[in-house]
């Protein structure tokens, strides 16, 4: 499989939590009623490789490539990653950047303390 280089404007880009053997995917974005949408999502392959502002992927021959503007994410493997959130305090910041009202139906979280 190729390996393809993603790289980012800006080093906070890249979230911190990505590592080496994470799944990349991308979706294409567009605006609908003043929030960003994402359309169909792609699994573009295993990361190989994370450093500054880029990730590295093996991605097959066959599978488009991403664009510019197009939103990369990952995920976990969930044999590895089974842990809960530890410690003592969390913090979550919830915004609506849109000029319509919005509601929030439901917000859940699991916490384990680590001690």
């Amino acid at each position: 499989m190729p390996i393809i280089n993603l790289a980012f404007d800006q080093n906070d880009l890249v979230q911190d939590s990505v590592q080496i053997g994470d799944i990349a995917y991308y979706t294409s974005t567009s605006t609908v009623g003043g929030f960003t949408t994402g359309g169909t999502i792609v699994e573009m392959g295993s990361i190989t490789a994370v450093g500054g502002a880029s990730i590295s992927c093996n991605i097959p021959a066959s599978t488009p490539r991403p664009t510019t503007g197009d939103f990369i994410l990952f995920s976990k493997d969930n044999r590895v990653n089974m842990a809960s959130i530890t410690g003592y305090f969390a913090e979550i910041n919830l915004t609506n950047n849109s000029t319509t009202e919005a509601e929030l139906f439901h917000v859940s979280g699991e916490i384990v303390i680590s001690s």
